[in-house]
């Protein structure tokens, strides 16, 4: 299936490199293209765009303003001169983060990158974990085992590792389905489906004990109950 892209890019020069890029890969469709945000707003309201460029200093408005105003936006590459921005752009959730200029091999590895979260979004059991600038790591919810506060981070327990992740906690709680996923403390959040013991204060998951709050046992018995009920 071919997939759509848009460019948001107010530089000619950089729009046509993108363009030039993209027509070397028989994958990947051209919808549209803009110099503006009321330009680009339009077109990706007329038409389904699965990828879109976005460009960081544009006229109008900031690229990432543009992007907190979208419902349901696209998977977003950010194509921007400015490389003290990438963490704000994983804040976005954003698939890449390409720094100006960049070559062909790393526009490829961005579209790489920009499919498996098209993916993870069509495969609800599928989570893509930011876990350093320009990597994510996509993991079945069914693998992970616990979520930890850690500062202004997230520690994501699965079988095989512990991922390091942008907090804050309530965000990931937002994401995840209940009641699968339970928050037991402010600071932590478990996979019902992994509790191996649980008592009036504690729940045990693949030997680790965690605290469980009196704010929250409410939540965690009926997370229990519809598990064992299921």
């Amino acid at each position: 299936m071919t997939v759509k892209c848009f460019i948001l890019e107010d530089q000619a020069p950089a729009r046509r490199m993108i363009e030039s890029f993209l027509a070397r890969l028989p994958d990947f469709e051209l919808a549209g293209a803009a110099a503006t945000p009321s330009e680009a707003s339009a077109a990706l309201d007329a038409e389904k765009t699965d990828i879109l460029f976005l460009d960081l200093g544009l006229p109008e408005t900031d690229g990432f303003t543009f992007l907190s105003a979208r419902e349901n936006p696209p998977v977003v590459i950010v194509t921007t001169a400015f490389s003290n921005r990438a963490l704000e752009g994983f804040a976005h959730g954003v698939a890449d983060y390409l720094v100006k200029p960049f070559s062909f091999e790393r526009f490829k590895l961005a579209l790489e990158r920009a499919q498996m979260a098209l993916r993870a979004r069509s495969d609800s059991s599928i989570l893509p974990i930011p876990v350093e600038r320009g990597v994510r790591e996509f993991v079945p919810m069914s693998a992970i085992l616990s979520l930890a506060a850690d500062g202004d981070y997230v520690r994501i327990r699965t079988h095989e590792k512990n991922l390091h992740t942008l907090g804050p906690l309530s965000k990931w709680e937002a994401l995840l389905p209940s009641p699968l996923f339970v928050r037991i403390h402010r600071s932590h959040i478990v996979n019902s489906e992994h509790i191996s013991a649980a008592g009036s204060d504690f729940v045990e998951i693949v030997g680790q004990r965690l605290a469980v709050s009196a704010t929250y046992s409410s939540a965690l018995n009926s997370a229990l109950a519809k598990r064992f009920d299921g």
